[in-house]
């Protein structure tokens, strides 16, 4: 269904008269008929972005009200302050990100004794990064007030760095924000559910209950 859904888009959009090709869509578009993305390659970046837009800032929503339900004081204040939902958001981001970045190796090579093959896949494990305690002090630590909390990698580095950054924070803050005017005093009511690590990490499920407005 979603490959049929990036298929139309991108044959729609190729069939168009009505666009001046300043868009997300035209670019990738030009750069597929410049060479650089196969068919193949453009619909499946048209999924990533589609996907990437919902089910990690679902995912890192709903991690940061799981750790909220251990501060009641940080919930509160959420709700009365958005510019703290910023502080909580961007410590959330380092203490417990949910991306998971894959690689592959393109030519053979040595890193700190570690030799890694050519076509070799390699995991990085962001989540440690941003526990560095060479970068954080006390990095297991939930602290919103970190003065360095925004330091971390959770969108990446570099030309790999995600593009959607900007539009996730702001969901997660006014989502934050909103979510906490809406409901008071939440509480666990239930086990909890992982989903697996590798990939876009995060809860399956989370139980609660709580006072309304």
């Amino acid at each position: 269904v979603l490959w049929n859904f990036a298929d139309d888009m991108v044959v729609s959009r190729e069939q168009s008269a009505n666009t001046d090709g300043t868009g997300l869509l035209d670019t990738l578009i030009a750069a597929k008929n410049n060479g650089n993305l196969s068919e193949t390659e453009l619909r499946y970046m048209i999924l990533v972005l589609f996907i990437g837009g919902y089910d990690t800032s679902k995912n890192m929503l709903t991690l940061t009200v799981h750790m909220l339900l251990q501060y009641p004081e940080y919930w509160q204040r959420c709700a009365e302050d958005l510019g703290f939902c910023r502080k909580i958001i961007d410590e959330m981001l380092r203490h417990s990100t949910i991306s998971t970045v894959f690689r592959n190796v393109k030519e053979e090579f040595e890193y700190d004794g570690l030799r890694f093959p050519k076509d070799a896949l390699i995991t990085f494990a962001t989540p440690l990064a941003n526990r560095d305690p060479a970068a954080f002090p006390e990095p297991m630590k939930f602290d919103p007030e970190r003065v360095n909390d925004n330091h971390h990698v959770a969108f990446g580095r570099g030309v790999h760095i995600c593009p959607g950054q900007f539009l996730a924070r702001v969901q997660l803050e006014e989502g934050l924000h909103l979510v906490a005017q809406r409901i008071h005093n939440p509480r666990l009511n239930g086990d909890i559910g992982w989903r697996p690590f590798l990939g876009a990490w995060g809860l399956s499920t989370l139980p609660i209950t709580f006072d309304t407005a």
